[in-house]
Formats: C-alpha cells, structure tokens, sequence
C-alpha cells in the first residue's frame, strides 16, 4: 500500500507539473501587456519636436541676419574712411571709384545752399552695396 500511495502521489505531482499557468506576464505587472506608444503620444512628441526646431532655425536666421548687417556696416566704415582720406589727399574722383569694396557702388551729387555771398556748395557722396541698395551711408563735404 505503501507503494500505491507513492505511486498516487507521483501521479498527482506529475500532473500539477504538466498544467501551464492561466495568465503568464513577460514583463512587470506595473507595465501594460504590449510595448509601443500610442498615436497620441507620437503626434505630441512630433509637435514638441516641431517647437524645439523651429526656435533654433529663427535663432540661426536671426543670427546670421545680424552677422550679415554687422559684416555690412564694417565694410562701409572701412570704405568710407578711404574715401574721406582719398577726398583729403585731394585724390582724383575717378580713382576713388575704383577703390571701392568689390560689390560696392559710389555716387556723388553737388548740393548747393544759400544765394549770392551766402551760396555753399557741398558734395554729398552715398557708398553702398549693390545687392542691396537700402543700406548706404553719407559723406558730405564742402567745396572751397
């Protein structure tokens, strides 16, 4: 008897052990079953993405909007400094011209003031980039 009752226990054991588990988890009971994210978190992560870059591309254009106005400015300090030594020396109008920034455009016009002993007659000169014809600065100088 002793036996059967070994060999029941057997039989018992054996066919607990051959019984798979209803519900089997792969990952942590504190996650969902299936991996991936949802429609809604992948449009919002796409439009927080959308925020992040547009910000830096207007910080680039602003940027090197201001670097181009800066670069602009110095080239037409430099030029106008050599036009007033040029006009200074008592250099030849013609010459003058040439010596200018490459892309750089030089025009000059007599402006005169007053009438008779009073009359005064000056030489406007604007120095500006071809490309962009809004931006030019102004020497004014007085003939004897």
């Amino acid at each position: 008897m002793e036996h059967g009752r070994t060999g029941r226990r057997g039989r018992v054991a054996a066919r607990c052990s051959s019984v798979s588990p209803v519900l089997q988890r792969s990952s942590p009971p504190f996650l969902p079953a299936s991996s991936g994210f949802t429609l809604i978190e992948v449009v919002v992560a796409f439009a927080v993405v959308a925020l992040i870059v547009t910000a830096v591309a207007s910080g680039l254009v602003g940027t090197l909007r201001a670097e181009a106005t800066s670069h602009r400015q110095a080239t037409a300090e430099a030029a106008l400094r050599t036009l007033q030594a040029e006009l200074w020396l008592g250099a030849d109008t013609n010459s003058i011209a040439t010596n200018m920034p490459p892309g750089w455009a030089l025009a000059s016009e007599a402006v005169e003031l007053g009438e008779g002993t009073n009359r005064v007659v000056w030489t406007r000169w604007q120095l500006g980039p071809e490309a962009r014809r809004a931006f030019t600065v102004t020497l004014s100088t007085q003939q004897p």
